[in-house]
């Protein structure tokens, strides 16, 4: 598990005993899911690269929305009587935003640099339909002077 999200969904009766680890000097990790009420930072034992986090909960029956606010690649257990499903999404909404907020900026350059580049010719286009629409079709007829 990553950033994002996973859902979780228990169709036993009994609850299902999850445990989520990650193994490394570096691996704290922080779960949170609104609806189990849980908000739950990792525990570590031993120590160095041997050190192993782990945060261990109950799932009820039913779907639990489950997200990492502090942490990634963390791996999920689960010990059920009956089937859990699970469904991944990588990347949070916030991620998802940001994204495709530098997608936009990118196709925006990337048009501006091709317009300068054709030296804004579509703007005469533009202007002349404007102008031959904006005098109702009356046709201008230029003075010489």
């Amino acid at each position: 598990m990553s950033s994002g999200s996973v859902v979780l969904n228990n169709r036993s009766d009994e609850a299902a005993t999850v445990t989520m680890s990650k193994t490394g000097r570096t691996s704290a990790f922080t779960v949170v899911s609104d609806g189990l009420e849980l908000n739950e930072r990792s525990v570590s034992e031993g120590t160095g690269s041997n050190a192993v986090n782990t945060v261990t909960f109950e799932l009820p029956a039913g779907e639990a929305d489950l997200r990492l606010t502090r942490g990634s690649g963390v791996t999920v257990a689960i010990e059920a009587s009956g089937t859990v499903d699970a469904v991944v999404m990588p990347v949070s909404d916030d991620e998802a935003r940001n994204a495709w907020l530098l997608v936009g900026a990118v196709v925006i350059v990337a048009l501006f640099y091709i317009s300068r580049t054709t030296g804004h010719a579509w703007l005469n286009w533009v202007r002349q339909r404007l102008s031959i629409g904006g005098a109702a079709g009356t046709e201008q007829v230029p003075t010489s002077e």
